[in-house]
C-alpha cells in the first residue's frame, strides 16, 4: 500500500503476528524433565570418567616406565615425534569415546518427554579428555621433561646451532626436578653475575 512508505520507522503497518497453536509445556513436567536432565548429565560425565580412566590405562600399559637418563640418550627431534604420536592417539580416542558414549543407553529417556539425545553435555568430551590426559604418567613426565631439556638445548645458542642439536643426545643432563631446576639457574645467575661484577674490576 502506498501509505506504508509514508509511515515507515515510525508506524508499524505489519500484519499482526498469528499467535502460536503450540501448547504450552505444563509446569510440573517442565521441572520433571529439568531434574531428569540434571541427573543424566551427572550420568554422562561418570560414564566419561570412567572411560577415562580405562582408556589412559590401556595406553598406559603398552608404555614403558618413563626414564629421564634414557630419553637424555636419544635424539630431542624423536622424542618430540613420539610425543606428537601420543597426542595424535589421544585425540582419535576422544573421538572414538564421544561416539562411543551415544550406544550406552540412559535409564530414564523418554520419561516426561525427556530426550538424552539432544544433552549436549553427550557430545562434550571435557570430563573424557580431562582423566585421560591426567591418568597419564608418562605424558606427564614428558611433557615436564620436553620443556627442560628444550631449556638446556636451546638456552643461550644460536639459531644454527640449536637446528643442530636436535638430532643428538642431550647435552647435559635432564633434571625433572623444579627445586633443582630453580636452583641450578639461581646459581648459574649468581656465576653470571659474579663474572660481571670482575669484568668491571
Amino acid at each position: 500500500m502506498w501509505y506504508k512508505n509514508l509511515t515507515k520507522g515510525f508506524i508499524d503497518t505489519s500484519e499482526p503476528k498469528k499467535k502460536s497453536l503450540e501448547k504450552k509445556m505444563p509446569l510440573l513436567q517442565d521441572v520433571f524433565i529439568r531434574l531428569n536432565k540434571m541427573i543424566d548429565i551427572g550420568y554422562i560425565t561418570i560414564i566419561y570418567f570412567i572411560m577415562g580412566v580405562v582408556f589412559a590405562g590401556i595406553i598406559t600399559n603398552f608404555q614403558t616406565t618413563f626414564d629421564s637418563k634414557e630419553y637424555d640418550k636419544k635424539p630431542l627431534i624423536n622424542i618430540i615425534f613420539t610425543f606428537i604420536i601420543i597426542i595424535w592417539i589421544d585425540g582419535v580416542l576422544i573421538y572414538i569415546a564421544r561416539n562411543l558414549i551415544e550406544f550406552i543407553p540412559y535409564p530414564f529417556d523418554n520419561v516426561f518427554g525427556f530426550d538424552h539425545k539432544r544433552v549436549k553435555e553427550l557430545g562434550a568430551t571435557t570430563a573424557f579428555t580431562f582423566v585421560l590426559l591426567y591418568y597419564q604418567p608418562n605424558l606427564t613426565n614428558m611433557t615436564i621433561y620436553l620443556k627442560n631439556r628444550m631449556d638446556n638445548t636451546f638456552d643461550g645458542r644460536p639459531f644454527i646451532e640449536e637446528i643442530k642439536l636436535l638430532n643428538k643426545p642431550a647435552i647435559t643432563p635432564t633434571i625433572m626436578d623444579d627445586d633443582k631446576i630453580n636452583k641450578k639457574k639461581k646459581e648459574q645467575e649468581e656465576k653470571k653475575k659474579h663474572e660481571q661484577e670482575q669484568e668491571q674490576e
